[in-house]
């Protein structure tokens, strides 16, 4: 039989470091520190922590100083007082331009073409009033002088010379077609007169616009060359961008290692000291009481009240060497006082510790 220390219960926990166990609690987890994400590239660096809440770039020095080239050129581009006028006054003019053709426009569509063919003819009628007086008084002596004037014929319910009815009847076929040819000159009096109407409008139109785009001119060119600024600009929060996403990844992993500290805390807590030595390897040293059982359900006899069994039940280690065993109780005893007096019965009569 082999002689029983009650240090050996300790004995294999010897070069533990018993700091790792917490008494009457579980063992506070490891907190994972997230660092923050730099990048840095050919167009500068970046930093995204979003611990603190900062987040940064810095563009290349080369970079920089060609994006402030841009930026101050930018101001050489916009416009000068006297372009501003002058497009001004282009614009002025095309209202004017525009608003004459509104006004012929309105006047063209309001006349009647008929009235513009009427008033063709009879111009055209007073025009030839005096030359045919002068036809008809040649052609009355003409015929005075040569005894001709008593001939006559039938006309629009009188009588006239021959040659006088022949000269009627040719200007009555003038006439006629002075008629059509006035007809179609009022119709074509006022397609005339609309489509100038209309050619003014769009004149007036176009040199509005061209005005516009003179004023606006100067304010593209200043923003295109200040776009180039901006884009190199793009370059550095393009490096943020990617400094952000990285943090992201990061704090991916940080919860990812933070719920494996916290499985791994848990796991090693136990109730209180003991119970975290006995995770630990208690019951190795335990098991030198009993040659080889276990804890749990082996380290006794056969029944509760013979061996260990009795003591290291299922109720643990100080509900089974305290009130629970009345056969066995150190807390009633002299341990710590001098010695240590335990009955003679101790551990099924087996084993009877004296020192």
């Amino acid at each position: 039989m082999n002689e029983f220390k009650w240090y050996d219960i300790f004995s294999p926990f010897v070069g533990i470091d018993l700091t790792t166990f917490y008494i009457g609690g579980a063992k506070k987890p490891r907190r994972v520190a997230l660092s923050p994400a730099n990048i840095s590239t050919g167009f500068g660096t970046a930093t995204a922590n979003p611990q603190t809440g900062q987040y940064g770039y810095t563009l290349d020095p080369r970079l920089s100083a060609l994006r402030d080239e841009f930026y101050g050129a930018t101001n050489q581009f916009l416009p000068s007082a006297q372009q501003q006028q002058f497009a001004q006054g282009m614009v002025g003019q095309g209202q004017g331009l525009f608003g004459i053709g509104t006004n012929q426009l309105n006047q063209a569509v309001g006349v009647n073409p008929n009235d513009i063919a009427s008033q063709y003819f009879n111009d055209i009628q007073n025009l030839q009033a005096p030359n045919r007086a002068i036809e008809a008084s040649q052609l009355a002596d003409q015929l005075f002088k040569t005894g001709r004037s008593g001939a006559a014929t039938a006309f629009n319910g009188g009588f006239v010379n021959p040659e006088q009815f022949a000269l009627l009847q040719a200007r009555n076929q003038q006439d006629g077609n002075l008629a059509i040819q006035a007809q179609t000159f009022g119709r074509d009096q006022m397609n005339n007169d609309i489509r100038r109407a209309l050619g003014l409008q769009e004149a007036g139109a176009q040199q509005i616009q061209t005005g516009e785009q003179l004023r606006m001119q100067p304010f593209q060119q200043a923003n295109s060359i200040f776009g180039l600024g901006t884009g190199i600009e793009g370059l550095g929060a393009n490096n943020l961008n990617t400094a952000i996403n990285a943090a992201s990844l990061q704090m991916q992993a940080q919860q990812q290692q933070q719920a494996t500290e916290n499985a791994r805390a848990q796991a090693g807590s136990g109730g209180g000291f003991l119970g975290g030595l006995a995770n630990a390897g208690l019951q190795i040293g335990l098991a030198k009481m009993t040659g080889g059982g276990s804890l749990f359900g082996g380290m006794g006899g056969s029944s509760p009240t013979s061996g260990l069994g009795s003591v290291f039940g299922n109720n643990g280690f100080f509900n089974g060497v305290g009130a629970a065993n009345s056969s066995y109780s150190p807390f009633n005893s002299n341990i710590g006082m001098g010695g240590f007096g335990g009955p003679a019965n101790f551990g099924g009569g087996t084993l009877g510790p004296s020192f």
